[in-house]
Order: C-alpha cells, then sequence, then structure tokens
C-alpha cells in the first residue's frame, strides 16, 4: 500500500514525472500517448480540489501546443493508460522516473505494481471542470 494518493475526480491515480522541472513537462510525443497530461476540460487553467489538498497549490503550465496541463505544487499532472481503473497505480516506479503523486504532492514512497491507490474516502483529488 502507497498511503493516500492523489487521484482525478474519477478516481485513476495522478503521477509526477521526476525528468519535469522548474514547472515545465519533459514528456511529450509518444511520453504523452502512454501518460497523457491531466488537462482542465474546457482548456482554462482552472481545476478544483477536494478533500485534504490545498487549492493554493494547484496551478497550471503551458505545454508545447500552448493548452495548459495541470500542476500541483509546482509539479505537472498525468495520468497513464496502463491503470485500467480507478485505484490502479500501474504506473508507479516505472523506469524509476515515474511516481504517484502522494497526499502532500510529492512522490509515493512505496514501489510495486498495482493495487491500493486512491483515497478510500475519494477525498483527495484534482477535478476537472465539468468532471
Amino acid at each position: 500500500m502507497l498511503g493516500p494518493l492523489i487521484t482525478d475526480g474519477n478516481g485513476y491515480t495522478l503521477y509526477l514525472f521526476t525528468e519535469d522541472t522548474d514547472q515545465s513537462s519533459a514528456c511529450a510525443g509518444e511520453c504523452a500517448e502512454n501518460w497523457p497530461p491531466l488537462r482542465t476540460a474546457d482548456g482554462t487553467d482552472a481545476a478544483r480540489v477536494g478533500g485534504g489538498l490545498s487549492a493554493d497549490l494547484v496551478g497550471s503550465v503551458p505545454r508545447d501546443d500552448g493548452a495548459p496541463q495541470v500542476t500541483y505544487d509546482g509539479r505537472p499532472l498525468y495520468t497513464y493508460t496502463g491503470d485500467a481503473a480507478p485505484g490502479d497505480v500501474n504506473g508507479q516506479a516505472v523506469g524509476d522516473t515515474w511516481y504517484a503523486v502522494a497526499a502532500d504532492g510529492g512522490p509515493a514512497g512505496a514501489t510495486g505494481g498495482s493495487g491500493g491507490g486512491g483515497s478510500d474516502d475519494g477525498g483527495d483529488y484534482i477535478r476537472r471542470p465539468g468532471d
């Protein structure tokens, strides 16, 4: 079990990429196909948070196409195409560069495959407008 993780509004685990620097994404092309950036539904930088997350830590960074990617504590957020269901954490520690985002905004400390994940009470999430 990885402990409390940040998920999107549908319960899917959110990830950070350790190659990202200075509030900018280093994941593009094929990388972004496997690790889709978390975007807002309407293409703005507006996102809502729930549970114990701080709205002050939610922001965005522009991607190469100019559309914003949601960040938490300055870290761009991603989903993973290998997660088939809410609560999956199949992207945890992939390549020693991808980590589920812990409730404090940092990388989740444990490594492993699927299981655990998400907040049991649905509380730690970032929700796109319209979700």
